[in-house]
């Protein structure tokens, strides 16, 4: 009897392993895709839907505060692009622009499209609520329809 208590014991630590070992990856995939930006690394802001208009300093702040702030992150290999709707460019001054792309197509709140530290553009996806009620309000904002 008490080996195969040993060996369930075994087992259990072994699946658990496993599983930190893929919520580990997820955790790494998830920031390999998704960089903090510094308040400081930031030239302007603009929001665009139907109109063009460049964040506050204030807005400024929030914007890099909840970008840096974006969960529920995942990769997206086909690159959705442009939307129709609204979108958000950080120019930084140290490697080009972010562009956050509303609305998105996966169940998600927007796309994100970036540089990576190798040159390469990447997009994915992203949530952060405060982000996307600026484009939504941009979007209504501007449609007439």
């Amino acid at each position: 009897m008490k080996y195969k208590y040993k060996q369930f014991l075994y087992l259990i630590i072994f699946f658990l392993i496993v599983f930190l070992g893929f919520k580990g990856c997820y955790i790494l995939k998830a920031n390999s895709l998704h960089q903090h930006i510094s308040i400081n690394d930031v030239q302007s802001i603009v929001i665009r839907a139907y109109s063009t208009r460049i964040a506050t300093p204030e807005e400024t702040e929030n914007i890099v505060k909840w970008f840096n702030s974006i969960n529920n992150i995942g990769e997206n290999p086909d690159f959705e692009g442009p939307t129709n709707s609204s979108s958000m460019e950080i120019k930084l001054k140290s490697s080009g622009q972010i562009s956050i792309l509303y609305p998105s197509r996966s169940n998600q709140d927007f796309e994100i499209q970036r540089y990576n530290k190798k040159g390469k553009l990447i997009s994915y996806w992203g949530r952060q609520s405060n982000i996307k009620k600026i484009l939504e309000e941009a979007s209504r904002k501007w449609n007439i329809f």
